[in-house]
């Protein structure tokens, strides 16, 4: 009998997850999702005597798509790698002795030891690392402004007549111009205020569910950048590095991973200069 194995009239209703993995920190609520699904076809199959003496067994990435928010392929490609990197399952080659029907298939073994094992009271450790660096970089950019202000004001107070020259009445006037137009623009990209708009966040999200929108933020950003709205550092690289990016995702060339990208920006340009052209018919 197979560690894990359920029992009971009500085995079909329920699938046994150890409470450590329910309540580990560590890993994605999609990955003790999968787990679940995997556990339960290894105890389907063996109560109903097809399980291998070897206990492997394969799973197709359709059988996913029922149970998750995301497609079995997706499943396949980002949360499967995270049960292995963790050592909850092991991914295997057909065998030898399978039917021959099954040779394209991928099979899979849980191994128990190292579920029944696992410390998932740690957060993990790379997401924190980030969290804690985007904090510290939102800490350096209050205290500059906080530094800006207090600067602003000393010389206003030290030198009020040069700062009276400084801000002539076209300044305010440009100003005065530019918010609105600003404000147009982040509402048509659907952004909750303009520092979001301006804000450029080049984390790579781990969650499949949110890398649509990093792309999608990152081609109105694009977008921005070319109508002279925001600066992009070094575009072309950036530009490069979202593409290689959207090429994996994608799973398609990089050609092609530019192609779409590019019809994306342009989209969202004419879109944007529509949107500065009614403004200034006003």
């Amino acid at each position: 009998m197979i560690k894990g194995k359920k029992t009971g009239q009500d085995d079909g209703n329920y699938t046994k997850i150890p409470n450590n993995i329910l309540k580990a920190r560590n890993l994605s609520s999609g990955a003790v999702r999968v787990l679940g699904l995997l556990i339960d076809r290894q105890s389907a199959l063996d109560s109903a005597g097809k399980l291998r003496d070897d206990n492997l067994f394969y799973m197709v990435a359709s059988a996913f798509n029922d149970a998750m928010d995301i497609s079995g392929t997706q499943v396949q490609r980002t949360i499967l790698p995270e049960l292995e990197s963790k050592g909850l399952i092991t991914r295997h080659r057909c065998p030898q002795d399978a039917d021959s029907v099954y040779r394209r298939y991928t099979f899979y073994s849980l191994n128990w030891d190292g579920i029944y094992a696992y410390d998932g009271s740690q957060k993990d450790v790379n997401k924190e690392a980030k969290k804690k660096a985007k904090g510290r970089k939102a800490q350096e950019v209050l205290r500059a402004r906080q530094t800006l202000e207090t600067v602003t004001e000393e010389v206003t107070e030290a030198f009020p007549e040069v700062i009276a020259e400084a801000v002539t009445e076209p300044v305010a006037k440009t100003s005065e111009t530019d918010r609105p137009v600003l404000k147009a623009l982040a509402d048509t990209l659907h952004y909750g205020c303009i520092e979001d708009m301006m804000q450029l966040d080049w984390d790579y999200p781990q969650r499949e569910s949110e890398q649509q929108f990093f792309f999608m933020d990152m081609v109105k950003k694009f977008a921005l950048h070319r109508l002279g709205y925001i600066s992009v550092v070094d575009y072309d690289e950036a530009l490069y590095k979202v593409v290689k990016m959207f090429s994996d995702w994608d799973r398609c060339s990089e050609g092609i991973a530019r192609i779409k990208l590019e019809c994306k920006i342009k989209a969202i340009e004419d879109t944007l200069t529509k949107v500065i052209k009614s403004l200034q018919d006003v």
